[in-house]
């Protein structure tokens, strides 16, 4: 009788090759879990500083570039707490007083428009919006005066926080510096 040569894996073989296959597959996917993690949470870093920076540019510039930001004011007022700012613009057709402020409420930075005085930036106003909400630590608004000019700085601080969807706390402060030009 001739011997019958058996060919292919034995159980043990088989279960050997498995169990390393599976190895392989959860390291791999313990790889795609944690850069899809560090994925979401840089694009919600990313998307939180963007809203900060949109109010900040909104407040120094103006809605669309519309010259009726800080940059252009002609007069202003800062509360004595320092986390609200009214100031006051001359429109584009040179003659219309524009009023309005910025405050700090319940983490979020709330826009005055129509105001009827400058002095008072947390009161008045005929329309109140709200810019960024729910995030906001801080609105710091810091007068300063320019060392070699004397001419005055106002520096304005946003601070964010928020949780995000992996449960990491996200935000940071952006901080802009401005000198008025109408002052």
């Amino acid at each position: 009788m001739k011997k019958i040569k058996e060919e292919g894996f034995t159980i043990i073989e088989l279960m050997v090759g498995l169990f390393i296959l599976s190895i392989i597959v959860i390291i791999i996917a313990s790889y795609y879990t944690q850069s899809s993690k560090v994925y979401v949470y840089t694009m919600e870093q990313t998307k939180i500083n963007q809203e900060a920076q949109k109010v900040l540019s909104e407040i120094v510039d103006g809605k669309n570039g519309d010259r009726n930001g800080l940059r252009y004011a002609t007069t202003y007022d800062i509360s004595t707490t320092n986390d609200s700012i009214a100031f006051q613009n001359i429109a584009t057709d040179g003659v219309t007083l524009i009023k309005k402020g910025y405050r700090l409420g319940a983490y979020t930075i709330y826009k005055v428009d129509n105001l009827a005085s400058v002095i008072a930036p947390t009161t008045g106003g005929t329309s109140v919006s709200t810019l960024l909400s729910g995030a906001v630590t801080t609105f710091n608004i810091i007068t300063t005066s320019g060392v070699s000019t004397g001419d005055t700085i106002i520096r304005l601080e946003v601070g964010v926080d928020r949780l995000s969807k992996t449960g990491f706390h996200i935000g940071g402060t952006l901080d802009t510096e401005v000198k008025p030009r109408g002052l």
